[in-house]
C-alpha cells in the first residue's frame, strides 16, 4: 500500500466519494465534511435552476457573445488569453479544444438570476460567511467554466483558503482530487494524473500519490475543501459554477491567506479590504474551544475500583493523598539534585524532534538555554539510592495490581523516571509507544497537562500538533479531535494515564515529577504486543523473559475467565 493511499483512507476506507440528496443539512455538510476535509456530491439541488433548463453554447453565444473571458489549451489557466466568448465557440467549431474560466463581476446581476441560491443551503449565512460581503463583489466569488469535450484543468490547488462548491449545469466532467496531506506527491501541481506513467517517469514520488476520482453529472453540486488537490477533465461539452465557500471550519485558513497574498494579488486584495470591517463579526461566531474536567479522588481508592472504573476503560484520573508520606515532596528541587547527583547524565530537549540529547544533570541545570528545556532522567542505576524518598502508589503497590514489579530488577528500574523542566518548558505532544499505563507524581512545582484519548490519532498529525496552540491552518483536522483534557497537576498529585493517550505539558513553575510505567489485566496485550516489536522474539523467549510472560498470561486468562464467568451469572439472575 502506497503513503498515497494510506493518507486517503484516513478519509475514506472504500475509496469513493459520498452522495448526498438535496435534503440534507447545512449542519450535517459542516460537521460531516468540512470540518473532517471530505469533499462530498449533492444530488438534486439545482433541478429548478433556469441556468439549467436554458444555459448551452449556443445560449452564451448569442447572449453574451461579446463578451471577454479567459480562455487557454494547456490546462493551465494562468497561460490564458482574453478572447470574446463568440470567438471561442468559433475556434470550437473549427476543432480547437479550449476551456475558458469567466469571471462574472459586473455580469453578475444579470446572470446570477439564472443560478439563484435562496432557499437552498448554499444561502444560509452560517454555511458561507462571504455572503456577509457587499453584494458589489459577490461577483468575484462566481465562475463560470466553459470547455469542449477533451480539455480540464490542470492538477491544482485553489488560493485564498477558500472552499468551494461547483455546480455541473451542462455536460459531465471528470474530477481526480487528493487530500492536502499529498502535496509531497504533487510536485506543486506538475504531477499530471491524465498522463501518470509519463509524470512518474519526471517525478518518481508521483507513484505514491492516490485520489478519488469520479464524475460529476449534470445536476450534480460538488464541494471541495480547502487544499485538496484537483484536475478534472471535460467528458462532454460542459458548463459549470464555481462558487468560493468560507465559513466556521475554513475561516482561519482564509484569514491566512488574505494576510499574506493580499498585496501582490488583486483579487485577494479585493476580498481582504471587504472583509476588515466584519472580521471580528465572524471571528466571535467561531466555537469556543471546549475542554473535558478530569477527575480527582480525594479518598484512599481501592485497586479494584481503579481497575474497574479507569485502566479497564481508559480513563484518565487524578489521585490525592497518595504521596504525602514521600520524603521527595520535602526534599527534592533543582538545587537538591545538582549537589546530590551533578555528575548523573540525563536527556534533555525542547523541541518535538530533540531526541537522545545526553547531559550531565549539573551542566544541564547551570547552562544558559536560548529558551526553557526539558529533561528526564531514567534511573537505572540511581534508584536504589533515591528510592528511599518515594515509594510505590497504593494501589498499585504489589505484584497483583502492578505485574511489571515481576521484572528483573535492572529492568524495572529502567522503567521508573525523574522529569524536570524549568518555567516554560515541557514534553511536545506525543502518545507513549510501549503499551504502558503510566502514572506521575508531581513532586514540586505546577505542571499543565493537556491529554486526548487513543481515537483521536487521527487528528494528532503525528503528534505535530501543539496542544497549547494549535495551528489550525497547517494543522485543520485538529478540529474533530474531541474535547481535550486541560489541566494542572499540582505538587503531590498523581495522574494515572491509561496507555495510548495523546499527551502534551507545560511546566507553569520550575518542576520535578516521577513518572513510572505499569500494566496488569487491563493493558497486557499492548504491552506484550509493543514490547516483542521493540525487543524481538528472542529476548521474549529467553530464559529470563519467558517464565514471567508465561505467568502474566496465565494470569490474564485467570482473571478474563473470572469476568466472564461473574458477567454470566448477572445476566442469569
Amino acid at each position: 500500500m502506497s503513503k498515497g493511499e494510506k493518507i486517503l483512507q484516513n478519509y475514506y476506507p472504500n475509496e469513493r466519494i459520498d452522495y448526498l440528496d438535496a435534503s440534507v443539512t447545512s449542519r450535517t455538510i459542516i460537521d460531516d465534511y468540512l470540518y473532517k476535509r471530505k469533499p462530498v456530491i449533492i444530488r438534486g439541488l439545482i433541478d429548478d435552476w433556469e441556468a439549467s433548463k436554458k444555459w448551452s453554447f449556443s445560449w452564451f453565444q448569442e447572449k453574451y457573445g461579446n463578451i471577454y473571458t479567459n480562455v487557454f489549451s494547456s490546462g493551465n489557466e494562468a497561460k490564458s488569453s482574453q478572447m470574446r466568448l463568440k470567438k471561442m465557440f468559433a475556434k470550437m467549431q473549427q476543432g480547437e479544444i479550449l476551456y475558458s474560466s469567466l469571471y462574472t463581476k459586473e455580469l453578475f446581476p444579470i446572470i446570477s438570476p439564472d443560478y439563484p441560491i435562496a432557499g437552498t443551503i448554499l444561502s444560509e449565512p452560517k454555511f458561507n460567511w462571504l455572503l456577509d460581503l457587499p453584494k458589489t463583489i459577490h461577483g468575484e466569488m462566481n465562475v463560470i467554466f466553459i470547455g469542449n469535450t477533451g480539455t480540464g484543468i490542470k492538477n491544482h490547488q485553489d488560493s485564498m483558503g477558500t472552499h468551494l462548491w461547483s455546480a455541473q449545469i451542462m455536460g459531465t466532467k471528470r474530477w481526480i482530487v487528493s487530500p492536502p496531506e499529498e502535496s509531497e506527491f504533487m510536485y506543486e501541481g506538475k504531477a499530471d494524473w491524465l498522463k501518470r506513467e509519463e509524470s512518474i517517469e519526471k517525478y518518481p514520488n508521483f507513484k505514491e500519490a492516490k485520489a478519488l476520482d469520479f464524475i460529476l453529472e449534470t445536476g450534480d453540486i460538488l464541494i471541495l475543501p480547502v487544499g485538496w488537490w484537483h484536475q478534472t477533465e471535460i467528458l462532454s461539452d460542459s458548463i459549470s459554477i464555481t462558487h468560493d465557500l468560507v465559513n466556521e471550519t475554513n475561516y482561519h485558513h482564509y484569514i491566512s491567506e488574505l494576510n499574506q497574498s493580499h498585496h501582490i494579488d488583486p483579487k485577494v486584495e479585493t476580498f481582504y479590504r471587504a472583509s476588515q470591517s466584519i472580521q471580528a463579526n465572524w471571528s466571535a461566531q467561531l466555537p469556543q474551544r471546549k475542554t473535558t474536567p478530569i477527575e480527582r479522588i480525594y479518598y484512599s481508592i481501592s485497586f479494584e475500583e481503579l481497575l474497574e472504573k479507569y485502566l479497564i476503560p481508559h480513563q484518565p484520573v487524578i489521585l490525592q493523598n497518595q504521596i504525602n508520606h514521600w520524603q521527595a515532596l520535602h526534599k527534592w528541587n533543582l538545587d537538591y539534585f545538582r549537589e546530590r547527583f551533578g555528575n548523573a547524565f540525563i536527556q534533555y530537549f525542547h523541541g518535538h524532534d530533540d531526541k537522545s540529547k545526553k547531559i550531565r544533570l549539573r551542566k544541564y541545570l547551570e547552562t544558559n538555554f536560548d529558551q526553557p528545556h526539558y529533561s528526564m532522567w531514567c534511573l537505572d542505576d540511581f534508584y536504589d539510592i533515591l528510592a528511599e524518598d518515594f515509594d510505590t502508589i497504593e494501589p498499585l503497590n504489589n505484584q497483583e495490581k502492578d505485574w511489571i514489579l515481576e521484572l528483573p530488577k535492572q529492568e524495572l528500574n529502567a522503567l521508573t523516571w525523574i522529569f524536570m523542566g524549568t518555567k516554560g518548558s515541557g514534553i511536545a505532544n506525543h502518545s507513549d509507544r510501549l503499551g504502558q499505563h503510566v502514572y506521575s507524581a508531581q513532586i514540586s512545582g505546577r505542571k499543565r497537562w493537556i491529554i486526548h484519548p487513543p481515537e483521536d490519532e487521527k487528528w494528532m498529525y503525528d503528534g505535530q500538533v501543539d496542544l497549547t496552540n494549535p495551528d489550525l491552518v497547517k494543522y485543520p483536522l485538529y478540529m474533530n479531535a474531541s474535547a481535550p483534557y486541560d489541566f494542572v497537576l499540582e505538587p503531590g498529585e498523581v495522574l494515572i494515564l491509561p496507555n495510548g493517550w495523546w499527551h502534551q505539558t507545560l511546566t507553569l513553575s520550575d518542576s520535578i515529577s516521577l513518572s513510572h510505567d505499569f500494566m496488569n489485566v487491563s493493558n497486557i496485550d499492548s504491552f506484550l504486543e509493543r514490547m516483542e516489536a521493540r525487543k524481538g522474539e528472542k529476548y521474549m523467549k529467553s530464559e529470563t523473559m519467558k517464565p514471567i510472560i508465561s505467568h502474566w498470561k496465565e494470569k490474564r486468562d485467570i482473571l478474563r475467565k473470572q469476568k466472564s464467568d461473574q458477567n454470566l451469572i448477572v445476566e442469569t439472575v
